[in-house]
């Protein structure tokens, strides 16, 4: 991991390179477009309600490259991350943003949601939380598939900012949803929260966020979720063990604060000791 962690570093101090080359061609073809009489704009949106700009002034912007590498992994079985990231100047730049994103220290009042059949209940939090041994045997049941942030069957935990929005996301016909209080304090934890200065700050690692927010089934792309394994990958060589990402079940702009958490490792381990009461009925 050591060998992986230092050709991270040399990358993310290379990756100043791509990105003041892309913003030259950007402003260049935006002084270019700005002179000619039909001027060509295309944007996307997301069912987050978030937007990005794909062409501006008939100029490539950076959602435009950072989207085809999002397509580029997921049409891909299988990835060799640092060979992927080695060939792509565009990944370069995304590894660089991840670690500097990172801030230290995680606290707050989480939520994590299990759906039951009528008539059923957990016995109590343990029904919610994933415990170590009962993780490994559900992944070796063959009901487990990879999701979101885990690809290969390691232990993650997804909590939610309200109890609303983990409700939303385990929502299914004709079952009753019970919702388990975390009170995280994680003062030493490394983690990525999508905010407004990593929208300003850091926009490959934004787009990258962006160009994942689909639901399962609802996407184009081969397999979705490719990409946040990618950060996945990058977060355990920088020791990163949350990212925040936001609930794509709602439009931001309409249900403002909704968003989940993704922790990793250690935080997973520590979150089993910081829940809060018992499991309680969301209506």
């Amino acid at each position: 991991m050591w060998c992986t962690r230092l050709l991270l570093w040399v990358i993310a101090h290379l990756a100043v390179v791509p990105e003041h080359a892309a913003s030259w061609q950007f402003r260049a073809a935006s002084r270019r477009g700005r002179r000619e009489a039909a001027r060509l704009s295309a944007r996307v949106r997301r069912k987050s309600g978030r937007e990005a700009d794909h062409h501006v002034d008939n100029a490539h912007t950076v959602n435009f490259k950072v989207a085809a590498i999002v397509e580029e992994l997921s049409a891909a079985a299988h990835v060799k991350w640092i060979l992927f990231i080695i060939q792509r100047p565009v990944a370069w730049v995304v590894v660089r943003e991840l670690r500097s994103a990172a801030r230290h220290g995680l606290t707050g009042l989480f939520f994590r949601g299990r759906s039951y059949k009528r008539g059923e209940k957990p016995r109590d939090s343990n029904d919610i939380y994933w415990r170590q041994g009962a993780w490994q045997k559900h992944v070796s049941s063959g009901n487990w598939k990879p999701d979101r942030y885990n690809e290969n069957g390691e232990r993650v935990l997804y909590l939610s900012t309200t109890a609303l929005t983990a409700s939303r996301e385990i929502a299914e016909p004709g079952c009753t949803r019970f919702i388990q209080r975390f009170e995280l304090n994680l003062p030493n934890t490394r983690s990525v929260v999508l905010d407004h200065a990593l929208e300003v700050q850091f926009p490959y690692l934004h787009y990258l966020l962006l160009n994942s927010e689909y639901l399962p089934g609802e996407s184009h792309l081969p397999n979705p979720y490719r990409a946040t394994h990618f950060l996945a990958f990058l977060s355990a060589c920088f020791e990163i063990d949350a990212i925040e990402y936001p609930c794509v079940m709602v439009n931001l702009k309409e249900c403002p604060g909704e968003f989940n958490l993704v922790l990793f490792r250690k935080a997973v381990e520590s979150a089993e000791r910081m829940m809060v009461g018992e499991p309680f009925e969301q209506r």
